[in-house]
């Protein structure tokens, strides 16, 4: 069996990378990371000042499991494919050099209208990111996006159902369709189940990377992302 992953060296999308791993179900697994701005215009406080670190976690984590399944691609501007080949060293990633995610209008329209009733933060952010790289390649693909943080918080009410694939069934909703390709293999694990099945992976799982605004290549402490991990002790 195959699965695809979106995977940022994040706690969450690690997470379920090493269930994947360690799945002898699983035969292959491709990894898509988009190294690019998926937040807004550059110059403004929600541009991405993590990438570096993240991908200085991803290579840390890859050196410490079985790479054998592993397919990693990674888009990002052309001009960093060299720094960021330096970073990944392994023969299974590939880069893919592009300017910037071009949003096509239908999930240009999805996205605002998710964000005009409060369902996503930004007009542009990483789900629409997401989305439109999964349009473009034609694929479904997971987020290792668990149901307590963020966006699927504020969407519950909107789910109908979850097949055996984790391919979640919306009702009917102007702008869910962002999501028709999404596959959501955390819905079901709640955080704390997520720390006890993750004890004996903890010494990988302490490198992965969560803070959104680092400072001098340390965590800020204070985003989001550094209050959740926080509850996570590690």
């Amino acid at each position: 069996m195959e699965k695809n992953l979106f995977w940022t060296g994040g706690f969450d999308s690690t997470f379920r990378l090493l269930e994947l791993v360690n799945d002898d179900k699983i035969s292959k697994i491709n990894l898509f990371y988009i190294a690019l701005n998926i937040d807004d215009i550059e110059s403004s406080s929600e541009y991405r000042l993590s990438i570096t670190n993240e991908l200085k976690a991803m290579s840390k984590i890859l050196s410490l499991i079985n790479t054998s399944k592993l397919n990693l691609t990674i888009f990002a501007k052309s001009e960093n494919l060299l720094m960021y080949s330096f970073i990944l060293p392994f023969r299974f990633v590939n880069f893919i050099g592009r300017e910037n995610i071009e949003y096509s209008d239908k999930v240009k329209v999805n996205q605002f209208d998710l964000w005009s009733i409060g369902i996503i933060p930004r007009p542009v952010n990483q789900y629409g990111a997401i989305s439109q790289i999964l349009d473009e390649i034609n694929i479904e693909a997971e987020v290792g996006i668990e149901k307590e943080g963020g966006v699927w918080s504020n969407t519950f009410y909107l789910f109908e159902s979850i097949d055996i694939n984790n391919k979640i069934k919306f009702k009917p909703f102007k702008g869910i369709s962002a999501f028709e390709r999404y596959q959501l293999p955390l819905y079901n694990i709640s955080r704390e189940e997520m720390l006890e099945k993750s004890k004996k992976w903890i010494p990988i799982l302490t490198n992965t990377w969560s803070c959104w605004y680092p400072e001098n290549d340390q965590e800020c402490q204070s985003c989001f992302a550094c209050l959740r991990r926080l509850e996570l002790n590690i």
